[in-house]
């Protein structure tokens, strides 16, 4: 374990392993079991109509939506130009007609129904942490904390809520490199050790937030505020099949594979979605891997957002894992080549803590 470079290259600050930041698409895995940890309880049926109304594919309207396809992008939604929803403001207003986040109906696709089809769609994490908290009856944030960080023991949270001041106060934030330099993109100021926080896009306090109506305004696709050593702990859940917090059966049906790509089933992206589980994103041995020397199947997640990459990456069967960060990455996210849609520098890293994992 290690770390290079700075938490703010403005001020020297220097990064470590304990250095929260801000994990993006990594953070989906946190969503999911606490989707799964409901499901066991019986709060959330993962095959069922998630049973609202206005979640409906006007295209499909007889075709019901469950959350086994929101968690694994096969619900026929798509993300559109926004995707999150700020302080007052409602999930469904993407999905109603004439609603303030409507878009002409650009968060359905009109050519395939529900269960037919994958599109990576950042969307359905807000629609199932609002499900979660209709369920629960408790905010997202502080459920997520409840089910799954808190076991962990991980001091992470969403948008930082539940962080403790020190974690706070050690926070880095998200930098992009342009031509004019380092930029902050996210966090930025970092938050104050004053307490526990909550960053929202206003900054206001939740005090009249309605549980059940804005899951997304917590980031549930990416929102996870949490430093290399704790999404360590999430790789030792993951080669613990899913314990302290899922039991064996339920680990089996969130690792998946829920979808896998048959050539004409889903958007791969370049070849970055081949096979992906309830939550969990699969890389199979092959010649689309970023690892050309992988041995077997990893599952895990990556994240890519606003100048971070990231993975958590774990072959279950070899009782082997590896976690990486990156902080800083260029405004050209051109990829390093077709067949794996990851950046070179991800391939390079991949490749070495695999075989770092795997020496003898």
């Amino acid at each position: 374990m290690g770390a290079v470079g700075y938490a703010d290259p403005r001020s020297g600050r220097a990064l470590t392993p304990a250095t929260p930041m801000r994990v993006a698409s990594i953070s989906k895995i946190a969503t999911a079991l606490a989707i799964m940890r409901l499901a066991e309880r019986g709060a959330v049926a993962l095959d069922a109509d998630c049973g609202v109304a206005w979640l409906r594919n006007p295209a499909f309207p007889d075709a019901p939506v469950t959350p086994r396809q929101l968690l694994s992008h096969t619900a026929s939604m798509r993300d559109g130009d926004v995707y999150w929803a700020g302080l007052g403001e409602r999930i469904a207003d993407f999905f109603l007609p004439g609603a303030q986040h409507w878009e002409d109906g650009a968060h359905w696709s009109p050519a395939h129904p529900p269960g037919a089809y994958f599109t990576y769609c950042n969307l359905g994490y807000g629609v199932l942490a609002t499900l979660a908290e209709r369920a629960a009856g408790m905010r997202f944030d502080l459920l997520a904390h409840e089910l799954v960080l808190a076991p962990l023991g991980l001091d992470a949270g969403f948008n930082w809520s539940e962080c403790p001041p020190e974690v706070i106060a050690a926070a880095a934030p998200i930098f992009r490199l342009s031509d004019a330099g380092w930029r902050a993109e996210v966090d930025d100021p970092a938050p104050a050790a004053t307490g526990r926080t909550f960053l929202n896009p206003q900054n206001h306090p939740l005090s009249d937030y309605v549980i059940g109506e804005n899951g997304a305004l917590f980031s549930p696709q990416g929102g996870l505020r949490a430093s290399a050593l704790d999404l360590i702990g999430v790789a030792r859940l993951l080669l613990n099949d899913g314990a302290p917090l899922l039991t064996r059966q339920t680990f089996a049906r969130f690792r998946g594979p829920a979808w896998r790509f048959d050539g004409a089933n889903g958007e791969t992206e370049n070849g970055l979605w081949r096979a992906y589980g309830l939550g969990l994103q699969i890389i199979e041995p092959g010649d689309a891997s970023p690892i050309p020397a992988q041995r077997g199947a990893l599952i895990g997640h990556s994240g890519d957002a606003y100048g971070l990459r990231g993975g958590v990456w774990a072959d279950v069967a070899a009782r082997r894992a590896f976690v990486y960060l990156f902080n800083g990455g260029p405004e050209d996210a051109a990829r390093a080549r077709g067949a794996s849609g990851y950046a070179r520098a991800e391939e390079i890293a991949m490749q070495a803590l695999h075989d770092a994992a795997f020496a003898p």
